[in-house]
């Protein structure tokens, strides 16, 4: 009886703990982190020196509008024209000249005729020296009207010559306002002309030739001949135009 007690007692010792080892859960390992830290972007990538830079339309369309006359570059270097002068025609080579003091362009025949700047304003002058005197001078007057303008000149050449001096629109060489003093019929008397244009905005440009009646064929055909090309500045549009 004794044996046989201690062998059921060690048989349910052995039964309690199979069970028990069996009810254990195995705990599976913990799942990773779901939630991943996003990498932190990469800086702003610097420029590369060799690669040019992306245009923008815009800008240049500004820098148009700022250009100055200046700087234009549409306008052919050279020109040549034929002149009549006395019966005879003349061909005429002439070179671009942008002013530098004024918004305009003109071309200039350098072979008889050299540039210069004084008092504000270009003086086309012969390349021989001429008496009486010769030349074309051309300056711009911001912010006038042209009759305005025209009634000043006239009470100038009034004063010189002693009556009220020719009038009248014109459209050659150039659309103008043409003006006309003169100091006598004598060969080496002085004669004036003044052409007014209006440019694009709210200017004049004021053109006088200064010559004497027997130059006014010569000279006065050649200073007309040059007018033909004469280009005025449009900044709106950022270009030479004629008027």
């Amino acid at each position: 009886m004794f044996r046989l007690f201690w062998l059921s007692a060690a048989l349910l010792l052995l039964v309690s703990v199979l069970v028990g080892g069996c009810g254990q859960q195995v705990q599976d390992p913990p799942p990773p982190d779901s939630e991943q830290e996003e990498p932190a972007p990469p800086d702003e990538l610097e420029p590369d020196p060799e690669q040019p830079a992306a245009e923008d339309p815009n800008a240049t369309e500004g820098e148009d509008k700022e250009r100055s006359w200046k700087d234009a570059d549409q306008l052919e270097p050279t020109k040549t024209t034929i002149l009549e002068i006395e019966g005879m025609e003349e061909e005429l080579v002439s070179h671009l000249h942008v002013s530098s003091l004024h918004p305009y362009a003109i071309y200039l025949d350098e072979e008889r005729y050299r540039l210069e700047e004084k008092e504000g304003k270009d003086y086309i002058l012969p390349l021989t020296e001429t008496t009486p005197e010769v030349f074309m001078a051309i300056w711009h007057v911001e912010g006038t009207a042209k009759a305005a303008l025209a009634e000043e000149i006239a009470g100038e050449l009034h004063e010189k010559y002693g009556e009220q001096p020719f009038q009248e629109e014109v459209r050659s060489p150039l659309p103008a306002l043409y003006m006309y003093g003169s100091g006598g019929q004598n060969w080496d008397d002085t004669v004036e002309r003044y052409y007014l244009l209006s440019d694009f905005e709210d200017g004049v440009f004021v053109v006088r030739q200064k010559l004497f009646v027997e130059a006014v064929e010569g000279h006065g055909t050649r200073f007309d001949g040059l007018l033909e090309d004469f280009w005025s500045w449009d900044p709106q549009r950022a270009e030479f135009r004629q008027p």
